[in-house]
């Protein structure tokens, strides 16, 4: 795993009241906007060339992202 990467898994829990980098990501359209993965996490797996729907283990029924691959 990106070193980039498993700093944003170790940080998701520290997040801010507002998630201004998830909130980036969103208005870019990496992740839809009822996104629940944490904004660092986001941006990490995006700048590390990853899709960060195709490996997410929340629930797509309250996020309405991308189906894995």
């Amino acid at each position: 795993m990106d070193k980039q990467v498993q700093n944003a898994v170790k940080e998701a829990g520290n997040g801010t009241k507002t998630d201004h980098l998830l909130e980036m990501a969103i208005m870019q359209g990496y992740v839809p906007k009822t996104c629940t993965l944490n904004g660092g996490l986001v941006m990490a797996l995006m700048n590390s060339g990853e899709d960060p729907c195709y490996g997410c283990n929340m629930d797509r029924i309250k996020c309405g992202g991308r189906a894995k691959r």
